[in-house]
């Protein structure tokens, strides 16, 4: 052993010495609270207005739901609209007129919160200091997209809330759970399949510290709820209980994603997708929502910048050192199983999908726990300096800005549209896409039709009838491009144009007129 190991052989067997002396009481029990206070008072200033395409379809599902059904099921997040139904009817029965998003929204932050929490009390369990717990679970907390997606509606978060529940549970029982975990586990593969990942390193885990009957009460635990809950779900929504069929419905996704083989592509976007991970954000946004604020908050930054990189001069070789020697902690290997697999998930499946990495970004907070716990030196402030930079840098670059209705212009498009709509309009499309799903939910009044392809007299027929009964009829962008094919039809028709069309989006609406109307050209 060379004469650099035994000396940091030496600083762990001291370190280990001198956290053996302290206990939970040595803690301040303010600390946590007041992290979570803080947390909440920033997620809940800012909630998100740049909304998540799924989240927007979630509320679509909910609201359109007369009832608690099959209709709200779906396999890559079996339970996550249910859940959010039955909030929703609840805050509603209560005499609270909330749209289903603003419901799906305020669960997301009490389950990022709760996460928060949870993620604190285990680094204090690891680390048994209140600096090295409060900084990484700041860091953690206003990470770029998770402080994005707590604000937004998705099952990520409280699916990672589960995972995390589960590390605790893990980590800190004094006496075997492993049922109890693998119950908390289940729960967070039925609100999102990618949870399932999990189980590698927390059956290995159970595994070192409890044998092999405490691995099997976890499995047993969790593959039982987990199994009969998705085979009642698929025998409910498909009615039929063959095997094939399960496999598909269970593995079925959207046709346009799929594994990627290519390495160097898949490397390259992966390795920005974990740096906007931790920071994100547009730069041009800073001056459009801080004005003269902007010089103030870059050179907060340059200050804190310049300050780790001094603090930092000199000392790689201790770094190198440092990493090589935690790597080998057997204790260390729990995060790196946790991280390593879904990131090798996630380098094939879609690798520029950075809310995906949300479920090991607590597997990342851990490892760097369990690593400056061990090996680091003197306590320099340099780790509360980086996550003052990223919280201050996300917070200017993507939380404050996306925060406002003006950066979100599909959003802006929408909610202009409830001043030309009214509950005696018709919309047409050919296929109900994303930036669709947007404008109706902002627009509840309005009615949504899907036009019949291939007869586009008989399409022009139905539009005529709809217009006789009373109703303002408009078409989408893909109705108009799949209508464009008959320009005869179609500039016969063709009336008002509302449209948002730029180097990111491409939205219009056209008025349907009938051929006897004088065509109105205008053009907003």
């Amino acid at each position: 052993m060379s004469r650099a190991a035994y000396d940091i052989e030496d600083e762990r067997r001291s370190w280990k010495s001198r956290i053996a002396q302290l206990s939970l009481s040595t803690w301040p029990t303010w600390v946590c609270p007041a992290l979570a206070t803080g947390v909440l008072t920033l997620y809940a200033a800012f909630p998100t207005r740049n909304y998540y395409w799924d989240g927007i379809s979630f509320a679509l599902a909910i609201e359109s739901a007369e009832r608690l059904s099959a209709s709200l099921l779906h396999p890559n997040h079996l339970i996550y609209n249910g859940i959010g139904y039955v909030l929703w009817s609840g805050v509603r029965t209560l005499g609270f007129d909330l749209r289903a998003l603003v419901v799906l929204q305020t669960l997301n932050i009490m389950a990022a919160i709760a996460a928060v929490w949870f993620l604190h009390r285990l680094l204090l369990r690891i680390t048994h200091s209140a600096y090295l717990a409060t900084s990484l679970t700041a860091l953690f907390a206003f990470s770029s997209t998770w402080w994005k997606f707590a604000t937004d509606a998705n099952a990520y978060i409280l699916a990672t809330l589960a995972l995390i529940v589960a590390a605790y549970l893990a980590y800190t029982s004094k006496r075997p759970r492993p049922a109890l975990i693998g119950f908390v586990h289940a729960c967070g593969m039925l609100v999102h399949q990618l949870a399932a990942i999990f189980s590698i390193p927390l059956a290995v885990y159970i595994y070192r510290k409890y044998g092999l009957r405490g691995l099997m009460r976890y499995a047993a635990v969790a593959g039982v709820i987990t199994v009969s809950v998705y085979g009642a779900a698929f025998r409910l929504s498909q009615g039929t209980w063959k095997p094939s069929a399960f496999v598909w419905w269970l593995t079925s996704h959207s046709p346009e994603v799929s594994f990627s083989f290519d390495f160097i592509s898949n490397a390259t976007v992966s390795a920005l997708s974990y740096v906007r991970l931790f920071v994100g954000g547009r730069a041009n946004l800073v001056e459009q929502f801080l004005g003269p604020f902007v010089l103030v908050v870059v050179a907060c930054l340059g200050i804190v910048v310049v300050k780790l990189l001094l603090q930092f001069r000199g000392r790689w070789k201790d770094v190198r050192l440092f990493y090589a020697s935690a790597v080998l902690d057997s204790e260390v290997w729990f995060p790196i199983l946790w991280v390593a697999g879904y990131a090798v998930f996630l380098f094939f499946w879609l690798p520029n999908n950075t809310f995906y990495k949300l479920f090991l970004l607590p597997g990342i907070i851990v490892f760097l726990a369990q690593v400056l716990a061990k090996y680091s030196g003197p306590r320099r402030y340099r780790l509360a300096l980086f996550t003052a930079a990223v919280a201050l840098a996300n917070l200017a670059f993507s939380i404050f800005p996306y925060s406002h209705v003006e950066a979100n212009q599909p959003l802006g498009f929408a909610l202009g549209m409830q001043h030309r709509w009214s509950d005696r309009t018709v919309v047409y499309y050919a296929s109900f896409t994303p930036d669709n799903w947007l404008i109706r939910y902002f627009n509840p009044a309005t009615s949504w039709k899907e036009m019949k392809s291939g007869d586009p007299t008989g399409f022009e027929r139905e539009i005529t009838q709809d217009i006789r009964s009373g109703y303002e009829v408009w078409i989408d962008t893909t109705a108009a491009d799949t209508l464009a094919q008959n320009t005869a039809i179609f500039s016969s028709h063709q009336g008002a144009v509302r449209e948002l069309v730029n180097s990111r989006h491409r939205i219009r609406f056209v008025r349907w007129r009938p051929p006897e109307e004088a065509a109105d050209s205008y053009r907003p």
